[in-house]
């Protein structure tokens, strides 16, 4: 036997989804999001990373989902260490505080389709400068939506991410990446950036799935905001 790469025929084929795979896909996204309301209404001080980890992934399998992902990290707001909800195995044995900030990425799956709904959690009243990321992310999150159209390309992304460098910040992942059962191209983040610039000039397609997911970061990587959602 001869074995061929088929990677990028296989991207092809998944690209853009059927009516039926984009009713499977708001089935997986719908399990998101009532594992996050879920971990909402359970998350308190005193519980570790992993238990809320628990509480999501058991939520969408309770639900009938499989098990996909959930990432999840906590920091203090006052003295914070981490810009992004990490993919660690389980979760950390960290223990939630009052003034924590918990970043959180659900990836609920119906049947191998899965949703993507990225969300924080502020247990306490968050200090100015993640108020100035908050509005910063979410802002920018509508702005990149309404670009996000077919015949618009990744660059048109750009275009608007340049405010997360003018306002002094930076990003841990792209502001926008391609999505189906896994995580592909297109990727754009911020102007220069050579790590998440993939089919910048690649139009958009009609039944394509994005994920816009402004990250802004603190320069140092300690502190940041992380929103998005599957669209």
């Amino acid at each position: 036997a001869t074995l061929v790469e088929a990677q990028d025929l296989m991207h092809q084929v998944r690209l853009c989804a059927s009516e039926e795979e984009i009713s499977w896909y708001r089935k997986g996204a719908d399990l998101c999001d009532q594992a996050f309301a879920h971990l909402v209404q359970v998350v308190e001080p005193g519980m570790k990373d992993y238990e809320l980890v628990a509480t999501l992934h058991g939520t969408y399998l309770k639900l009938g989902g499989s098990l996909y992902g959930a990432a999840l990290a906590s920091t203090p707001m006052t003295d914070p260490s981490t810009p992004y909800s990490w993919w660690v195995a389980g979760g950390s044995t960290r223990t939630i505080q009052p003034g924590d900030l918990i970043l959180t990425e659900t990836t609920g799956t119906y049947y191998g389709y899965p949703g993507q709904l990225i969300r924080p959690i502020a247990l306490g009243e968050p200090p100015a400068q993640l108020r100035q990321l908050e509005e910063l992310a979410t802002s920018l999150y509508t702005e990149v939506q309404q670009v996000a159209k077919v015949g618009n390309t990744p660059r048109d992304v750009l275009t608007l991410s340049q405010r997360i460098l003018e306002e002094g910040f930076t990003i841990q992942c792209p502001v926008i990446h391609g999505y189906t059962q896994v995580i592909h191209a297109p990727y754009a983040s911020v102007p220069g950036d050579s790590c998440w610039a993939v089919d910048l000039d690649v139009p958009f397609r009609e039944s394509q799935l994005l994920v816009i997911e402004p990250n802004p970061t603190t320069r140092d990587i300690q502190t940041g905001f992380f929103i998005g959602d599957m669209n």
